[in-house]
């Protein structure tokens, strides 16, 4: 399963004690995203593009940050 459907497929797969990983939303807040950054040291993004997600040539970015910072400027 790709990144972006992890946002929806991880709860579906809960539901058979299948492991998945933690998935936050575009609409994570600041303090939710600081949360994921102390209990895992490091985390991925996959940046919200405007006027759509996915667009041609740009669906594979993933950046990773290890602070609150990085992970807001990585998100945009």
């Amino acid at each position: 399963m790709n990144i972006t459907g992890m946002l929806y497929g991880a709860p579906l797969l809960k539901h058979v004690d299948f492991p998945t990983s933690e998935v936050l939303g575009p609409g994570a807040t600041e303090d939710e995203i600081q949360d994921l950054i102390d209990r895992h040291k490091l985390i991925l993004i996959k940046p919200v593009f405007r006027g759509g997600v996915g667009k041609k040539g740009k669906a594979g970015l993933i950046g990773g940050a290890s602070d609150l910072k990085t992970a807001l400027r990585e998100k945009e």
